[in-house]
């Protein structure tokens, strides 16, 4: 390498904005371990892609996580499909992320309530955030619910399960988008259901889990 070259390449690497030099850096998969965030024993995963879309795999307010954008070196604020905080760094401390290296950062739980059940003004409890603990078991619709044939609204309507009913999920999976899909049967028939859909600027929950 000519020598203006090897000179050139070292003022790059050592005057290098700590802005440029710090962006993304707390992306990839972490830990999250607290009371009653779900997972193993009181821990979860969560992922921060570059793009700053995440997904999570822990229950409560947490599970509602869709983006998520970092602040100086260890700076992290966690936001839902509405905007609303879901979890940030400052405050007092409910819950930490832990990254293989021993990273750690302390956050807090976010105030407000992005869910609402579908057909009343009613926030969600935080045991409605997510599906069935374990991924499987009885829920209920809130205000009638559609049977689709794949996990994707585009697909077929199968069947339509009347409000106030309790069924079965199974299988439930969230997408790499943050949806939460499980699998039911209705009216003999096999196909999927959604928990959660967007009307306008609210998030909706359309059953609530266990039988009510």
């Amino acid at each position: 390498m000519p020598f203006i070259v090897r000179i050139f390449f070292l003022i790059l690497v050592v005057f290098t904005p700590p802005s440029l030099a710090q962006a993304q850096t707390l992306g990839g998969d972490w830990t999250a371990r607290g009371p009653g965030i779900g997972g193993g024993p009181d821990s979860c995963l969560m992922r921060f892609a570059g793009d700053n879309r995440a997904s999570s795999w822990c229950l409560g307010k947490l599970s509602a996580i869709s983006t998520w954008r970092q602040r100086g070196s260890a700076g992290i604020d966690m936001f839902d499909g509405m905007g609303n905080t879901v979890g940030t760094t400052g405050g007092t401390s409910t819950f930490q992320l832990g990254k293989s290296g021993g990273q750690r950062i302390w956050l807090r739980k976010g105030d407000r309530c992005g869910i609402v059940a579908s057909g009343a003004d009613i926030c969600l409890d935080s045991s409605d955030y997510g599906p069935p603990k374990g991924g499987a078991g009885n829920v209920t619709t809130i205000s009638g619910l559609t049977l689709w044939e794949t996990f994707s609204t585009q697909s077929a309507r199968l069947a339509r399960i009347e409000p106030n009913s309790c069924f079965a999920v199974y299988n439930c999976q969230q997408t790499d988008y943050g949806a939460i899909w499980c699998q039911a049967d209705s009216a003999g028939k096999s196909g999927w259901v959604t928990k959660f859909y967007v009307d306008g600027d609210q998030m909706w929950a359309t059953y609530l889990n266990g039988c009510q």
